[in-house]
């Protein structure tokens, strides 16, 4: 097991090594350890529910070693009170089934999906992703995986939406969006694209032009923090010339 900081006590984080060394997150025992913090679960509806958990202070996922979401993975962190959830991005969801609701009612501020790869289910089946930051209040910023159709709400503040796609240039689709309404991200269901989502006082975008290539860099835009650092990274894969030409002036 891998051990996490409540602020009073160290826990068991209810993770579970193989016999090849990764490691598994068993959803009964997240549900028990959020009732023993004093969260709740609704057997009915098979929710789980954060709202309120207490007596602890962050929750970190491993930061090196191999961490697999369940199967069901839906309602996850629903009602979750804290700002942020600590290296989540590197946890993989390769059998993951179900992510409906997997962030609703949640107070986080920010989150970082774009390193998730989609199976089939989730990528055929949008009732699987549905809901997953419904009533976000607090929100400002999100990087989706490729792939995801999912739909967000809650948050009364002006958003600009911006469309990635391997090989293709960014694409600004909502320039002021407010998400107080339920907004449909990826309306169009395309298993190529992600989608960069950030509130505008708050953040501004910075795109990665090819500057004479014929091959657009990847992942060609980050976020930055006005008067902070950038939210992200430098591309991947930088931009390239076509055919036979050697240089990129």
């Amino acid at each position: 097991r891998s051990s996490w900081v409540t602020g009073v006590q160290t826990c068991a984080l209810p993770i579970f090594k193989n016999s090849s060394g990764d490691a598994n997150i068993d959803r009964s025992k997240w549900i028990e350890m959020v009732k023993a913090l004093g969260g709740s679960y609704d057997k009915n509806s098979g929710r789980i529910d954060w709202s309120n958990a207490s007596d602890f202070g962050r929750i970190y996922f491993p930061y090196s070693s191999k961490v697999y979401l369940p199967k069901d993975s839906s309602t996850f962190f629903y009602g979750f009170k804290k700002h942020s959830i600590y290296y989540l991005e590197n946890c993989k969801i390769d059998n993951v089934e179900n992510m409906e609701s997997m962030f609703a009612n949640s107070k986080i501020e920010s989150i970082d999906l774009s390193k998730w790869e989609l199976n089939d289910t989730l990528l055929s089946d949008t009732d699987k992703t549905k809901n997953m930051f419904a009533s976000c209040s607090d929100l400002g910023l999100i990087k989706t995986p490729v792939g995801l159709k999912t739909d967000i709400s809650g948050v009364n503040n002006s958003f600009k939406i911006v469309k990635l796609k391997k090989g293709e240039p960014v694409t600004v689709e909502k320039e002021n969006q407010n998400l107080n309404s339920s907004y449909k991200i990826n309306q169009s269901g395309d298993k190529n694209a992600c989608f960069h989502i950030y509130h505008k006082d708050k953040y501004v975008g910075v795109t990665f032009n090819s500057n004479g290539g014929d091959v657009e860099a990847w992942i060609n835009h980050a976020i930055v923090e006005k008067g902070k650092f950038i939210f992200g990274t430098n591309p991947k894969e930088n931009p390239k010339p076509a055919g036979d030409r050697k240089s990129v002036v």
